[in-house]
């Protein structure tokens, strides 16, 4: 036989030698079915291979993404950018004679000289032989319109910090001065506290008087605030973004944060792109350059609230030109080329409004900021000449005896020789405070049946006394029909002229009722979470359940830790413990509305220690440790308001609740509280990688790299046993010496 018929053929080598699975079985099996079994299976499992490859690459090349949404928890969050401006462009007090005569046209449509203007009844002033020929409209907007001085925003605060004009930078916008707070996104404010009070408060007076837009030119028709939520590094668009506030309202707007990483292509359709006027990419920065250059190309000058270096429009070509350009930009006519940026912060809002100004917000509050002149601790048609005395420092701030109250108008009663030494504030607030009698609360429905105090539970609050309906959390009540009239329905009579709080020494200014939905295993915290509501209104409060599962460390950062005074882990309970221990470290007594067993805190120690305490924890100087709890139950709420009463509602339901129609529309809160839908949303925290994922990213990677299973690694296994047998086995038997024997023969000679 020739050396040729000896070599193997190159398909016989190859299947003997190759590491992929199968093919040296049909070399080492006999002919005959065996073999033909192999062939199968080997051509079963490569088509298979084949098709799941394909798909694959299918998959692959269509581009598509899913969306990652990942739950964040922690001690402090960066605060956004609050921008706020006034819907009025000019105040009219400050405009002179040629000032009206210059905006005329921008402002009402219609050219007038100065003669025109003082017809019209604009008195005469050194300006009347003057012009403002070459003056730029945006000096005029910022000298003659809204600004943030002590007088137009007497109280701004930051985490209980004063803060003043030095804190907002200017602006321009649609609604011409606008100021933001926060505004450098390089050195960002932070919140470590959740809930209001904790963040920015601000009075503005808008001074509606001196408004000078008129809607049928195509100005403002409103009055009020435009306000904006926005992360600092993007430019607000006040014209189409925000939120409207109308005087005569708190507004508390609770505010979530968003972020989002969008994909590039071909997977997405993100793209950064270079701003000409702005440093970082931003949607409202690129459409507020594409406006600009729009207006610039048509009008050859620039919009004044427009970035830009071109010479700024005269108030005629604003009114002509410009408007009719953005008309065309809004109408679609002329487009912005603006992607999606590949990462962005959004903030979103929810907003509720409470009454303002209460009646002692307005007599003593009103004088200090230079305007004219509860949620309900104690209602004032309660209090005796004693109980004024004694909870006089709580109150308004001063000690003040039974006489000294008696000659500010308390009128004298059975307790002037009393003394209240001894007594409980909590106990004072119980008896003297809101309650849910049928008097306060004349209505109350529960899908469709009559309910009254009895279905409600006490609890005292930062308000006083507050009131739980449904806190039994072992026999919870069930909603089994979607939507408003299906829920709960109750009106409140707040009484508002026995309201006692005064702002001027940390009271409340707001009228109305505080809400909240909770969990009934979660303590309220009333004076940082909630819902505002006015009276006058019908609230809608559409509610959507939400269960987070949250991950244990090494994953997650979750934890129950056991608290001293509720029995399930709360983030409410384990700050209200936190808030009553520093209280009691610092003052020696608790304060009536926190959790514990110690004695409850004098009027005076609530005004002074405690007041400043609860200070302390608000800013941060003070901390709390409390992690999130591994599971908890939210509620999101949407509110809408409807006007109440109607004029058949006033006729008969007047009568039947006891009330006056005006009295109603003072007093009267009305709300519902409903599933929109009967559906919840689950979060869950999961592992990004559990055991069985790693073992199969270790098996494909295995397969993929050196071709080996789970068999190769105990064929693996099974040689180097025998190996360290075999070293073993040789090492402990005995060494065997063959010794020759000696020849005889040999021997015998020697």
């Amino acid at each position: 036989m020739s050396p040729e018929d000896d070599k193997e053929s190159p398909e016989k080598e190859f299947a003997s030698n190759t590491s992929l699975h199968g093919f040296n079985r049909l070399v080492i099996s006999p002919a005959g079915a065996l073999r033909a079994l192999w062939v199968f299976a080997i051509l079963g499992s490569y088509s298979g291979f084949g098709y799941m490859f394909g798909s694959m690459m299918h998959s692959y090349f269509s581009y598509d993404t899913i969306t990652d949404t990942k739950l964040e928890f922690a001690d402090e969050l960066t605060f956004p950018a609050v921008t706020f401006c006034n819907m009025n462009k000019f105040d009219a007090n400050k405009l002179k004679a040629v000032d009206w005569s210059y905006l005329s046209t921008f402002l009402y449509g219609i050219q007038a000289n100065i003669s025109t203007i003082l017809t019209l009844g604009v008195p005469p002033d050194e300006t009347v032989n003057s012009t403002l020929e070459g003056t730029k409209l945006e000096d005029l907007v910022l000298q003659k319109g809204f600004n943030v001085s002590w007088t137009r925003m007497p109280l701004c605060t930051w985490r209980g910090t004063r803060c003043t004009e030095q804190n907002f930078t200017h602006s321009f916008g649609h609604y011409g001065n606008c100021f933001t707070f926060n505004a450098e996104a390089n050195n960002p404010l932070k919140q470590t506290m959740q809930g209001t009070g904790n963040g920015l408060m601000i009075i503005v007076d808008i001074e509606e008087d001196e408004y000078t837009e008129s809607f049928t030119v195509g100005g403002n028709a409103e009055v009020g605030l435009k306000v904006l939520v926005h992360d600092p590094r993007e430019p607000p668009m006040m014209d189409t973004q925000g939120i409207a506030l109308a005087p005569g309202n708190h507004a508390f707007i609770a505010v979530k944060q968003t972020l989002y990483e969008n994909h590039v292509p071909p997977w997405g359709v993100c793209q950064d792109r270079q701003l000409e006027y702005y440093d970082t990419y931003t949607l409202n920065g690129c459409y507020l350059e594409c406006r600009s250059k729009h207006v610039v190309r048509n009008c050859s000058c620039r919009a004044y609230d427009l970035p830009g270096t071109e010479e700024s429009c005269d108030p005629t070509t604003m009114f002509t030109c410009v408007r009719a350009v953005l008309v065309q930009v809004t109408r679609g006519d002329l487009t912005c080329d603006c992607p999606v940026p590949c990462s962005m912060t959004s903030y979103t809002t929810s907003v509720s409004f409470a009454g303002f100004p209460n009646k002692h917000t307005r007599e003593y509050v009103g004088p200090l900021l230079g305007m004219e002149p509860t949620y309900l601790e104690f209602d004032a048609n309660k209090l005796k000449a004693v109980d004024w005395s004694y909870l006089s420092t709580f109150l308004y701030g001063v000690q003040m005896d039974i006489p000294t109250l008696l000659s500010l108008g308390v009128a004298p009663d059975e307790t002037v020789n009393s003394t209240l030494e001894g007594t409980k504030v909590e106990d004072l607030v119980l008896q003297k405070g809101f309650n849910v009698t049928w008097t306060r609360m004349p209505f109350c429905e529960w899908r469709g049946t009559t309910c009254s105090q009895l279905n409600f539970t006490h609890s005292f609050g930062h308000y006083g006394n507050c009131f739980t309906f449904n806190a039994d959390s072992d026999s919870p009540l069930k909603q089994t029909m979607q939507g408003s009239g299906n829920g709960l329905k109750v009106i409140v009579d707040i009484e508002e002229d026995q309201y006692t709080e005064s702002f001027s020494v940390g009271g409340n200014s707001e009228v109305g009722l505080k809400l909240l939905v909770h969990d009934p295993r979660e303590p309220p915290m009333m004076d940082t979470q909630g819902i505002a509501l006015a009276p006058g209104n019908s609230a809608f409060i559409a509610v959507k359940q939400t269960l987070y599962e949250n991950h244990v460390p090494p994953w997650g950062v979750c934890q129950d830790l056991q608290l001293e005074y509720y029995d399930t882990y709360t983030l409410n309970g384990c700050y209200l413990e936190c808030r009553s221990k520093h209280v009691v470290s610092n003052c020696s007594c608790r304060a009536y509305d926190l959790p514990g067993t110690e004695e409850s805190c004098d009027p005076t120690t609530m005004f002074t220690c405690v007041r400043d305490v609860l200070g302390q924890v608000t800013r941060g100087e003070v901390k709390c440790d409390c992690p999130v709890p591994c599971s908890m139950t939210s509620y999101s709420t949407s509110v809408s308001f409807s006007g109440w009463p109607n004029k058949h509602t006033r006729e008969y339901i007047s009568p039947m609740l006891g009330m006056e129609t005006s009295y109603m529309e003072k007093n009267a809160v009305v709300f519902s509280v409903y599933y929109e839908k009967l559906n919840y949303q689950k979060i869950r925290q999961l592992k990004a990688m559990d055991e069985g994922q790693l073992s199969s990213n270790i098996g494909g990677m295995m397969g993929l790299f050196i071709g080996a299973s789970v068999l190769s690694l105990l064929e693996v296994c099974e040689f180097l046993l025998k190996r360290l047998l075999g070293f073993m086995g040789k090492h402990r038997r005995p060494k065997v010496v063959n010794v020759k024997p000696k020849d005889p023969h040999t021997a015998s000679h020697k």
